[in-house]
């Protein structure tokens, strides 16, 4: 009876032991950017380690995402930030965990905008724009017009939110608007044919004869 004991007793201390000394480390690397505008591809991959056998489970969470690969990737569509986290498990049960919070950033793309006063009207026309543009994420710092004609390209990298230009020669014009934010986010709007520039009205002289040159006068 009291071997047995001894023998149970020793047993458990060699697994106690076996348990206390058996050490997982886990961490993951990041394959591509962890910032991205509107959406991101990111790819990641596990590096971890255990000295008591190999790592025979990978447990990924990947912004709400489950993945069991060793180097999973993910598209996050939406904007916002996400916590990425992984346990690994070795061949002997023993686990660990890393989590990195708000890992990937996925920020909003600004939504550009515009709109004129006097937009149609005979040459030379003189037409004041106005930006409307939005963003939730960060504030707007450059803004970069076409605006058709001899002002093609305008950037304004200050507060302005008109920008004038005169269109000189009668044409359909298209203007567009770029607009970028202080995360390096990029956003286009295009309004086809929005500035119209009419030719002068021809001026058509007509004469009646009112006197004869011919006998009698």
């Amino acid at each position: 009876m009291l071997r047995r004991y001894f023998l149970v007793s020793y047993a458990l201390f060699l697994l106690l032991h076996f348990n206390l000394n058996a050490q997982v480390t886990v961490d993951f690397k990041t394959t591509s950017d962890t910032t991205g505008c509107g959406s991101l591809q990111a790819s990641f991959c596990a590096d971890a380690s255990s000295t008591e056998g190999n790592i025979v489970k990978y447990s990924w969470t990947l912004g709400g995402i489950k993945s069991s690969l060793e180097c999973p990737g993910r598209i996050f569509g939406t904007p916002g930030a996400y916590t990425i986290c992984l346990e690994v498990t070795d061949e002997k049960g023993n686990k660990a965990k890393k989590c990195k919070e708000d890992h990937i950033k996925v920020f909003a793309l600004p939504q550009p905008d515009f709109d004129a006063r006097s937009t149609q009207g005979c040459a030379p026309l003189e037409v004041v724009f106005e930006d409307q543009s939005t963003t939730t994420d960060g504030k707007i710092t450059k803004w970069t017009w076409g605006l058709g004609g001899s002002s093609s390209v305008i950037i304004d990298d200050g507060t302005a939110t008109e920008i004038k230009t005169i269109y000189t020669l009668p044409d359909n014009y298209s203007v567009n608007l770029t607009v970028e934010d202080e995360n390096g986010c990029t956003n286009t709007i295009s309004k086809d044919d929005f500035v119209n520039i009419f030719p002068d009205p021809e001026i058509v002289v007509s004469t009646q004869d009112t006197f004869s040159c011919a006998a009698p006068y």
